[in-house]
């Protein structure tokens, strides 16, 4: 099994097919090496929905790139990812962070 790593990146508020101008650098660096992919940055906060620009498959390692996520949008994140047969890199529960 080749494992895939996918680093997604946060879309710019206004125009949800290019990076938030913050990752647009990381972003373009990474797409060098890695598949990349934008999370629709207005719907996540303001709809609490994950949607991206990646089709997430089975063999796929997701990095998430953005800004701090509340534990709940993060769980939101990870159970998206795993829905699609992806999985996180990190899951905030594997950590030792209290919240």
């Amino acid at each position: 099994m080749k494992l895939n790593y996918v680093f997604l990146f946060l879309s710019d508020p206004l125009d949800s097919r290019i990076p938030d101008v913050e990752y647009e650098k990381e972003y373009k660096a990474a797409s060098k090496y890695f598949s990349v992919g934008l999370i629709n940055q207005e719907r996540l906060f303001e709809d609490n929905v994950v949607t991206t620009t990646y089709k997430i498959s089975n063999d796929d390692i997701i990095v998430y790139r953005g800004w701090m996520l509340k534990p709940q949008l993060y769980d939101r994140l990870v159970t998206y990812v795993e829905k699609n047969g992806g999985q996180m890199l990190l899951i905030y529960q594997n950590m030792n962070i209290r919240i």
